[in-house]
């Protein structure tokens, strides 16, 4: 009778729990999971500084000196992928809602010719075996986003919004040396963590799915690669550094259960489809 009685009690509470999660649950399923998980490729253009040890050569190739030098240097064009989430927070508008953004990106990208020399015209020649950088890129940018339109609805119509958004990016930096006649890579591998700021602007479309545009600008002064010594083209045996001072980001993206949103407007209060939280 006892045992009978704690089996009631458990059952009750457990009916109670199930109410009391059920709706905000429900309202998580509908705007927070599924329907607006988003996967696209990343397009990467970065700046950066080099800062080190570079030859000088005459007219006939030899080596005349070192000469100290700090230089900008553009990274080849890069790519990667990213894979993304938000979080509706606050209804802003009939068509914009506040939100709580979040990504997954991996870029990789090339910076060229470190080992360019002067010639004694004073003129930067690039190198016959080129040294090369290679950077790969791991962060998680979370912000908050303003967003207007379908991708705030998640709606079919209207057929096109935009966002606003700002925030940080913890991430992780790989970077090595590549090329130049070099095959121990040990002493110019750079591992480095950073947390740097972003804005981003986006535009949305949909056309049996939502597609997305995105530009990702970020603000950094992250060291990549501090090396000990070098190769004969950087100066034997000086130190250099390469340094990341901006990155653009280019993503081209698909929220893949989009197809399944509806045709309804946030057109009103007392539209429970469409207002699943206030």
């Amino acid at each position: 009778m006892k045992d009978s009685k704690h089996l009631k009690l458990f059952l009750v509470r457990m009916g109670l729990l199930v109410t009391v999660l059920s709706n905000p649950l429900h309202a998580f399923c509908q705007w927070g999971s599924h329907s607006r998980y988003e996967i696209g490729d990343n397009f990467v253009m970065a700046t950066g500084k080099y800062e080190g040890k570079v030859s000088v050569l005459d007219a006939s190739g030899n080596h005349i000196k070192d000469s100290s030098v700090s230089r900008s240097i553009h990274a080849n064009f890069g790519i990667g992928g990213m894979y993304a989430m938000t979080f509706p927070l606050k209804r802003l508008g009939k068509q914009s809602v506040l939100s709580l953004s979040m990504q997954l990106i991996a870029n990789a990208y090339l910076w060229g010719d470190l080992n360019a020399y002067y010639d004694v015209s004073g003129s930067l020649v690039d190198a016959t075996i080129p040294t090369n950088g290679f950077t790969v890129k791991y962060g998680l940018p979370v912000g908050l986003d303003v967003k207007v339109g379908t991708d705030a609805l998640c709606r079919r119509k209207p057929h096109f919004g935009y966002t606003f958004g700002a925030g940080v990016i913890p991430q992780y930096n790989i970077s090595v040396l590549d090329g130049g006649g070099i095959n121990d890579f040990s002493f110019a591998t750079g591992n480095t963590f950073a947390v740097t700021p972003y804005i981003k602007a986006e535009a949305s479309f949909y056309l049996l799915f939502c597609f997305k545009v995105r530009a990702m600008f970020s603000f950094v002064n992250i060291p990549l690669i501090d090396a000990s010594k070098s190769n004969f083209y950087m100066g034997e045996g000086q130190p250099f550094k390469l340094t990341e001072t901006s990155n653009l980001c280019l993503s081209v993206s698909v929220l893949p259960f989009s197809y399944r949103w509806k045709k309804l407007y946030w057109y009103n209060d007392y539209d429970p489809v469409a207002l699943p939280f206030r």
